[in-house]
């Protein structure tokens, strides 16, 4: 092939990509408006043409990597569909789907043997010749996909599951749990489909690049387009349950955002204070472990009762949420930010000494006053401030860990409360206190 076919092909395959992509977004985005069914009905023409495609159609780029459009463009674009409806809508929404799809499939290889012997007793005669094999191939690559396929979903739940537990970022949840399940369906499909051929290893690895390829655009479109707060739909409650693996899949999903909403504060969207008091357990024992630095933040709002005295209690929560988003948008992605209290605010910082935690502390500060700068419409009050007391342990004490929760609190704490003694709206660390970088010890 010469370098303007190349190219050429590449085009095509990125036009098809795109394409799908778009057609994906827009009938998901509408189905507030259309419901989920013209979804579904774009999932099954996809997994029709997909086989005939599988069959006919490869695109040589090299003498090693041929790829197929039904398998690179196809296939990844039905798995993120039955993902998206699981993440958006819930398990029973993904289930209906991926039934349909399997019923559709396995009715489609019965009728092309019925088929296959119609094209073989009545021979040509329509507007285009079928080639023979057409239909007699059919069969078995359809219920191996089927069967493949099934196995995707299950599994792509299970990981994007398992994954959301320790990534946050949503494309990186989609690309990694789609690419692993990508892959083992290849290994599954091209071996019982293709099962005794010499072109097997080329097949497998031209699809695994393949899907790895359109993967990556279909989780950037989708987490771009789609996955957004204030896009997703309530769960029908008409649909009547079935007794199978999607059950227990959405009684997790529920019992995941009823956990979630448990540890959060209402007003701020922020870790409330039980969570707050597990995570420095937790991350003191991290930290104690693996021997790196850890920090606390406690960030007190200034002069905050003479803001509900004054202006009402409704302009003072929208104080405190002014305060948490400012946090929340300010600290780093690993950071845990709180509230804690009234008008009390936590972050703990792992992997942060107490140089870093204050250069944090001063972009808190700094961001709450051009937030507040900012808001619209504008608050009463002419100032909003913040002051914050920083603790760190470097990771090398030798002091039991159940200690070091309480230790590190009651320090930022005292050096909080030095703080506001010493005219607020600024950051104390053990600079304000005269005291070395480190762990002091326990006061009598």
């Amino acid at each position: 092939m010469n370098a303007s076919v190349l190219w050429l092909q590449i085009g095509l395959l990125t036009a098809e990509v795109v394409t799908t992509a778009f057609l994906f977004v827009v009938v998901f985005r509408a189905r507030r408006v259309l419901g989920l069914v013209p979804l579904y009905v774009v999932v099954g023409t996809f997994q029709f043409v997909q086989t005939p495609l599988l069959l006919s159609v490869y695109v040589p780029f090299s003498e090693a990597i041929q790829i197929s459009p039904g398998s690179a463009v196809m296939l990844p674009a039905t798995i993120f569909a039955v993902l998206l409806v699981y993440i958006a809508e819930d398990a029973p929404a993904a289930r209906r789907l991926t039934y349909g799809v399997v019923i559709a499939n396995v009715a489609l290889s019965l009728l092309a043997v019925f088929f296959d012997q119609q094209l073989a007793e009545g021979g040509p005669g329509g507007l285009v010749d079928l080639p023979p094999a057409f239909f007699r191939s059919q069969p078995r690559i359809l219920l191996v996909s089927t069967a493949a396929m099934f196995m995707d979903v299950v599994l792509v739940i299970v990981l994007y599951e398992a994954i959301s537990a320790r990534i946050r970022s949503i494309y990186l949840r989609l690309f990694l749990s789609t690419t692993v399940v990508l892959w083992l369906d290849t290994v599954v499909f091209v071996t019982g489909a293709f099962f005794g051929q010499p072109e097997v290893p080329t097949v497998m690895l031209s699809a695994i690049l393949g899907k790895t390829a359109t993967a990556a655009v279909y989780a950037a479109a989708f987490a771009a387009f789609v996955l957004k707060p204030g896009l997703h739909l309530a769960p029908s409650a008409e649909q009547q349950d079935v007794a199978d693996f999607f059950r227990p899949l959405t009684y997790r999903q529920r019992y995941e955002q009823a956990r979630e909403m448990a540890l959060r504060d209402p007003l701020t969207g922020l870790y409330n204070r039980r969570y707050f008091q597990d995570a420095l357990e937790r991350e003191s024992d991290s930290a104690l472990r693996y021997s790196s630095p850890l920090a606390l933040l406690l960030i007190d709002v200034d002069h905050f009762k003479p803001v509900n005295d004054r202006y009402g209690h409704q302009e003072g929560d929208r104080a405190l949420k002014l305060v948490g988003a400012s946090i929340a948008r300010t600290v780093r992605g690993a950071d845990i930010a709180c509230r804690v209290g009234g008008e009390e605010f936590a972050v703990i910082a792992p992997r942060a000494d107490e140089e870093i935690a204050e250069l944090l502390g001063e972009r808190v500060r700094a961001s709450l006053r051009q937030d507040f700068r900012a808001v619209d419409p504008p608050f009463a009050m002419d100032r909003l401030t913040v002051t914050i007391g920083v603790a760190a342990i470097s990771g090398q004490e030798s002091e039991p860990v159940k200690s070091i929760p309480d230790r590190i609190f009651g320090i930022a704490d005292r050096r909080l409360y030095l703080g506001k003694k010493t005219g607020r709206d600024r950051v104390v660390g053990w600079r304000a206190e005269a005291e070395p970088p480190t762990l002091p010890a326990a006061e009598s």
